[in-house]
């Protein structure tokens, strides 16, 4: 386990960039404002959630009955067959599901708003992305102990975080699509050498699902499938026998 044993150097990265991801969101304060954190692409991306969770409508049908009071909150496009679409897929509304179910409950049990667009959805929002960079730190350190000294690995995803925007779309930009992407590539990662390793039916169907939500996140990320395909590969040799 992750607690298991002496605190490593990979895992003080990791701690650390907890507290500091941590610290600059409690000094923002960005969901005081919740529109600073739904706004631009996140509006479409996380629509999905009150939606169905709160206007139980995903046809999107309750938007023309006050098109005012939704305008900043949901934007629609029409669709050939005269409904209305969201124009970004639902994966990052999926991976924002437990913490906005999180905060439906916070709100539903202290009596305190329920839109989806108050200050506890924000503030779940905002600690989504850390909770995912997170995650994949902690796929991503295993991987790299396969291969790879203590020091490199610390190193490795030091510089993976502070010396990239990944360290601004897991805090000021939090649910963007950057953190969660990095998440679900460093998962893939450990999938692919472990199918490669012994593959079988759970890690194969684990694999399926798994690209679905990559490509459901950002369409653009299907190009990470290569890395399944192209495992390993040394030689043309190779590649004709894979």
């Amino acid at each position: 386990g992750f607690f298991q044993g002496p605190l490593s150097w990979s895992k003080h990265v990791i701690v650390f960039t907890a507290l500091v991801i941590t610290m600059v969101n409690l000094n923002l304060k960005r969901w005081d404002d919740p529109m600073r954190v739904i706004q631009w692409d996140v509006k479409s991306y996380y629509a999905y959630l009150p939606a169905v969770f709160v206007h139980h409508d995903i046809s999107l049908k309750f938007t023309a009955e006050d098109p005012k009071a939704y305008a900043d909150k949901f934007w629609p496009v029409p669709t050939e067959s005269g409904g209305l679409s969201l124009v970004m897929t639902m994966g990052l509304a999926m991976m924002y599901l437990p913490f906005f179910l999180l905060a439906h409950g916070y709100a539903w049990l202290s009596g305190g708003d329920m839109s989806g667009y108050s200050q506890v959805y924000a503030f779940a929002l905002v600690f989504s992305a850390l909770a995912w960079l997170l995650l994949g730190m902690a796929v991503l350190r295993r991987v790299l102990l396969r291969y790879f000294s203590e020091a490199v690995a610390a190193l490795a995803l030091g510089a993976t975080v502070f010396g990239t925007n990944l360290l601004y779309y897991a805090s000021v930009e939090a649910p963007m699509s950057h953190a969660y992407s990095f998440s679900l590539f460093s998962l893939f990662i450990w999938a692919t050498l472990r199918w490669y390793k012994r593959p079988g039916k759970g890690i194969s169907v684990f694999i399926g699902l798994l690209s679905g939500l990559i490509v459901l996140v950002r369409p653009t990320n299907i190009v990470i499938l290569l890395f399944f395909i192209l495992w390993d590969i040394k030689s043309l040799q190779d590649l004709k026998q894979r």
